[in-house]
Order: C-alpha cells, then structure tokens, then sequence
C-alpha cells in the first residue's frame, strides 16, 4: 500500500495540475533547489504559472530523479474499467 494519499475530487478523481516547466539552484554543498512550474487548468497560459518551490539535499534529487526514471520507462498499464451500475 501506498504510504502517500492521492488528492482528489469529491467524485473520486486523482486532482491534478498541468507540469509547465521546473528550475533548479544549488544552495550549498548539499542543498538543492528546485521550482516545479504549473497551471491550474488547461486552459491557463504558461506566463500565469503558479510554482512550488523545495529545497531538497542532494540524495533527495537523486531518489527523486530515480523515482521519475522508472516511472518514465514503465509500461503504460489501463487501469480496469468498473461498472457504474454496481
């Protein structure tokens, strides 16, 4: 099981934002920043991007960036479709 909680929707939907872009910076001999850029709709232009900004250590990025690989070059699994009627 999943130690982490999606958020979501009253009907069940995973809530998400659409990813526009992202910058990094090193702090310091261990801490790296790094910017994840993104919109709250569609609809919204990038130039009115909301961001979220962390500061993460360096073995932080290095799990991040793994964790991003492997998703990457997973393979694409449908989720199974459910009967609304049960």
């Amino acid at each position: 099981m999943d130690k982490f909680k999606w958020d979501k929707y009253a009907d069940g939907a995973v809530s998400f934002y659409p990813y526009v872009g992202h910058q990094t910076a090193t702090m310091s001999d261990n801490m790296c920043l790094l910017r994840l850029e993104f919109v709250s709709s569609r609809q919204q232009r990038d130039e009115d991007a909301h961001a979220l900004q962390l500061a993460l250590s360096r073995a932080q990025i290095r799990e991040l960036a793994e964790g991003l690989l492997r998703i990457a070059d997973a393979p694409h699994i449908p989720r199974p479709q459910t009967d609304s009627r049960h």
